[in-house]
């Protein structure tokens, strides 16, 4: 392992995650400056039930000898989120586990998938597969389900992974879902992984109210990316938004495409490697000590570990290699925004989802008026 970039970490529960860590090594070892760069990084890896998070916390809260990330704090609802982008699929599987390829191979899949309707020919519905087991607000979606007695012109169904396993997976390709021409996004217990296969679809996005945010998602802008929707008032907000979308067609169209390419272009793998090294590199100089390999610590590097594994976790792994380093500087960080760069960019986002709103509001309005004078 190259001395100038050393990522120590202690591996207890989550190879999939050390893989992406031992990828981005790989990648960020090429020439040019970075071999003269000395940051060192030491992270140990632990993924812990929930309920137990807090009270290891506290019992590990005095040590300096590591930087410890839990997969409910923000350190890794930023990070590992970029780290899915290797193939790393689902917060409680790999990805070998959902049968979902590393992104690089899952964007041409997606592009093929695309190609096989255009966006006025596909089904004129909000469509939403997963299981909505992980958490309150995906339950609270369900009741938005088309069913004899309500259309709230959505088409939600619930993902068995289990069950697909034995199927084959026949029914949950991703690159087989880019048939409606709506696509809802809605967080699982934290930020959801889907979120890049939905925006790639180029179907514009419902954007459920989040609490947790994709590393990416702070650059895109409502009405222009995606369309915002009401996490209070789930099923009016999604049936408007269809509606709106069916009756606007170019605009949503439009909507879908820039969402779509966003993650196409902007989220491609090496822009994605930038990210992720540029961030550790800024939680480096957050470090008070000086990193050193364990005694009796083992070397791993990400051919072993891949090696190692088997059946399809080895497939997709090998798949995600990257077999070579990059001999390219990381892209440069732009300055930070001023006061008032970073103030209009969040008045940018908040006045278009007021926007969304407002026309939400009179819509119902209307309806509502249209009914009471038809039965008066």
């Amino acid at each position: 392992m190259d001395e100038t970039n050393r990522i120590t970490c202690k591996l207890e529960s989550n190879p999939a995650i050390f893989f992406s860590f031992l990828n981005l090594g790989e990648k960020s070892r090429g020439g040019g400056n970075m071999k003269e760069r000395n940051e060192k990084l030491k992270l140990m890896i632990n993924v812990l039930p929930q309920k137990n998070a807090v009270k290891y916390l506290k019992k590990r809260a005095t040590s300096t000898a590591f930087v410890t990330v839990l997969l409910i704090i923000l350190f890794a609802i930023v990070i590992v989120s970029a780290l899915s982008f290797s193939g790393w699929i689902d917060l409680a599987k790999y990805s070998g586990e959902t049968n979902i390829r590393p992104w690089r191979s899952m964007m041409k899949k997606i592009q093929q998938g695309n190609k096989k309707s255009s966006w006025k020919e596909r089904i004129p519905f909000a469509y939403w597969r997963g299981n909505p087991n992980v958490s309150p607000v995906r339950k609270d979606l369900m009741k938005c389900n088309v069913t004899h007695n309500q259309n709230w012109d959505t088409l939600l169904y619930i993902q068995d992974w289990s069950d697909q396993s034995k199927k084959g997976y026949k029914e949950s390709n991703i690159e087989d879902q880019c048939t409606h021409r709506f696509k809802i996004y809605v967080e699982g217990w934290a930020w959801s992984v889907s979120e890049k296969y939905i925006f790639a679809c180029d179907s514009p996005t419902l954007y459920i109210t989040p609490r947790y945010y994709d590393f990416f998602m702070r650059g895109m802008i409502p009405q222009q990316h995606y369309w915002p929707i009401r996490d209070t008032d789930k099923c009016r907000s999604l049936k408007f938004a269809v509606q709106w979308g069916n009756n606007h067609t170019d605009k949503a169209q439009a909507i879908g495409n820039a969402g779509s390419h966003f993650i196409h272009e902007d989220m491609k793998m090496e822009y994605v490697f930038d990210y992720i090294y540029h961030l550790l590199n800024e939680y480096v100089k957050l470090q008070k000590f000086d990193p050193i390999v364990p005694p009796n610590a083992i070397e791993i590097c990400s051919e072993s570990l891949a090696c190692s594994s088997y059946g399809i976790w080895r497939k997709f792994m090998e798949e995600a290699l990257e077999k070579s380093p990059s001999y390219t500087e990381p892209c440069t960080l732009p300055p930070p925004y001023n006061f008032q760069q970073l103030k209009a960019f969040v008045e940018q986002k908040v006045n278009a989802t007021k926007q969304v709103e407002e026309m939400e509001d009179e819509y119902w309005s209307s309806l509502n008026k249209s009914t009471s004078l038809a039965f008066s």
